[in-house]
């Protein structure tokens, strides 16, 4: 790790901010890989700004064995939605996800799975058999990230208008997938009075985008 800081500012400098960052430990776990890239990040970007951290953080954090697995969340009320939308940053960062394309995917994740959890599942939880489930998926490669959210709910009567921007809801739904067709690079909808599902992949690395179809 220190070497990877040396080859961007200077040996003084580095040691001086893994140091902080690790608290004193001069053995440092690979399972401590995630936490101590966030230590690092306010240091990083005083020296060379965001692109600078991108950098380093992708370096650090290729040391670690990968990690990254497929992950499946419950969607039954509002702390299920606040669940998913953690799970989705914590495998972007395992992944080694640059933090606005984190953001994005942490936006996403949390509006679907709150369009499940307000529209799709009955109040008090699935109790009446239907239920929605978030799905987080990474591609080869680790270029992409696949979100599934899928529902048993009553679908989406007018999905077209939805879509294109002109459907107006009371409950801000249309707004809401709209919302996230813009902060994904590929999205899906299938929907039916016997549930929804929508599909969407996030590149997290552009020069692996290829391996990500």
């Amino acid at each position: 790790m220190l070497a990877i800081l040396e080859q961007h500012i200077s040996p003084l400098h580095a040691r001086a901010m893994l140091a902080r960052a690790a608290g004193g430990d001069r053995a440092i776990d690979v399972g401590r890989l995630p936490d101590l890239v966030e230590a690092l990040e306010r240091g990083v970007r005083l020296f060379g700004g965001a692109r600078l951290e991108d950098t380093i953080k992708r370096q650090i954090l290729a040391l670690a064995p990968s990690e990254a697995t497929e992950v499946r969340i419950e969607i039954a009320e509002e702390r299920d939605v606040i669940e998913a939308r953690l799970a989705a940053r914590q495998l972007c960062q395992t992944m080694g996800s640059r933090a606005l394309v984190m953001q994005r995917v942490a936006t996403a994740v949390s509006e679907l799975a709150r369009n499940v959890s307000l529209y799709a599942v009955p109040s008090g939880g699935p109790s009446g058999g239907r239920r929605g489930v978030v799905t987080l998926t990474p591609l080869r490669g680790g270029a992409a990230l696949r979100i599934v959210v899928e529902d048993e709910g009553p679908g989406i009567a007018d999905l077209k208008s939805v879509l294109d921007g002109s459907y107006v809801s009371k409950t801000g739904m249309g707004k809401g997938l709209v919302g996230v067709k813009r902060l994904v690079d590929d999205f899906d909808v299938r929907t039916s009075p016997r549930g929804t599902r929508v599909e969407a992949t996030v590149v997290l690395d552009p020069t692996s985008a290829g391996s990500a179809r």
